[in-house]
């Protein structure tokens, strides 16, 4: 009997270990299934803007989906092309507002809401295709009514705008950007618009007399929407999904009334004419 202890021990130490083995494979494999892989990263269209009334953003265009982001990056606006949503979310207090496309179409957003109105009756031509920092672009011209000194009403050449020349993917997700902006509809993302009248209180104008329209020299206050920078970059898989730990927000306002995002709109609001944001 003493002769064969060394191999019961002999055997009962490779039990141990295969147990032991075991156990760690199993935890092994729990812990990787509590990990999933982080999803892709994925090609986007990044266009550096600046719009006359919500400061400098960043927009961001891939597959169905169009993100916006105001300033320091703590704001921003999202259309989601599956879920046919729109939110705009406050990172730095996790919350977000969400609505469906078709009811943000109808109000836009509150600093530019209403600004499509103005831009309806207006008549686009395209001009011509070019390649603009390696992007096919278009140019059209802006066509408006206006009555010349006899009476008569005419076209008038009014501004210009320049647009990526493929269109997007879907119509809403052009439709979203220009309802954000609060110009006028184009099929593809827009990249500039410049206007070269306005009527004094600084809107556009339609069928009124020429003598109360003076031309605006001040490059500045023409444009509405320019573009400064345009590229492709790769973002995280997630960049377009709003985190799952956002907390509900019950409307717009309440997303612009958070502190970061007041300090944002503040800037927008009361920055020295001229001033860069």
């Amino acid at each position: 009997m003493p002769q064969l202890m060394p191999q019961i021990r002999r055997v009962r130490n490779k039990t141990i270990f295969s147990l032991l083995l075991a156990v760690a494979a199993g935890s092994q494999a729990i812990v990787c299934a509590a990990a999933p892989a982080k999803p892709k990263a994925i090609q986007a269209i990044h266009a550096v803007q600046q719009h006359n009334k919500l400061g400098r953003g960043d927009l961001y265009v891939a597959g169905l989906d169009v993100k916006w982001i105001f300033n320091d990056g703590d704001v921003y606006f999202m259309y989601k092309g599956k879920e046919r949503k729109v939110y705009l979310a406050c990172t730095s207090k996790k919350s977000v507002f969400e609505q469906p496309f078709a009811q943000f179409k109808r109000k836009g957003i509150h600093f530019t809401q209403g600004g499509q109105d103005a831009f309806n009756p207006i008549r686009i031509k395209p001009l011509k295709t070019f390649v603009l920092q390696g992007f096919p672009v278009k140019i059209y011209t802006m066509l408006a009514e206006a009555r010349a000194g006899g009476g008569e009403l005419r076209l008038v050449d009014i501004g210009s705008i320049t647009a990526l020349a493929e269109p997007t993917k879907t119509p809403e997700m052009a439709e979203f950007i220009t309802t954000s902006y609060g110009l006028k509809k184009i099929d593809s993302v827009m990249l500039e618009l410049k206007t070269r009248f306005y009527a004094e209180d600084g809107s556009l104008w339609f069928k009124t007399s020429t003598k109360d329209l003076p031309q605006v020299n001040n490059t500045s206050n023409q444009a509405r929407l320019r573009t400064s920078k345009l590229e492709k970059i790769m973002v995280a898989g997630d960049f377009f999904e709003v985190p799952k730990d956002y907390k509900k927000a019950a409307s717009q306002e309440a997303i612009m009334g958070m502190a970061s995002a007041t300090r944002d709109f503040e800037d927008l609001l009361f920055a020295e004419p001229g001033s860069k944001k």
